[in-house]
């Protein structure tokens, strides 16, 4: 980490995510050492990314001093699946959710409005 604070000429980061959760990982070992990068300093905050909501509870189980706040997922008009349980249980436990691909990975930039009108909302 000190590393690539160094390349990145920055004294810490502050958001640190982990992208994917890692199934050749041990989950704790994972959310132990972003726990010590917060700890040290080298990031304010820690946060996840592609996490369901049982990953995300299993996760913050693992914290002793800090707090999941944020949860990066594909969330767009045809990405609509955060909105069904992600997204209450994020607002709930007072967590940010990220959305990637806002866009649905370009295709919604070349879509007509006849076709924009149509998807479900």
């Amino acid at each position: 980490m000190k590393t690539s604070l160094k390349r990145l000429k920055q004294d810490y980061l502050d958001l640190y995510l982990i992208h994917w959760p890692n199934y050749q990982i041990p989950l704790k070992e994972t959310i132990q050492a972003l726990e010590y990068c917060a700890q040290e300093g080298y990031t304010k905050y820690i946060g996840i990314s592609n996490f369901s909501v049982k990953l995300i509870q299993e996760a913050q189980s693992y914290l002793e001093e800090n707090y999941l706040v944020a949860n990066q997922v594909e969330f767009s008009l045809m990405e609509q699946k955060p909105r069904t349980n992600l997204l209450p249980y994020l607002k709930e436990t007072n967590r940010t959710l990220i959305a990637y691909s806002p866009l649905g990975k370009g295709i919604l930039t070349r879509l007509d409005h006849k076709i924009l009108s149509e998807l479900p909302r």
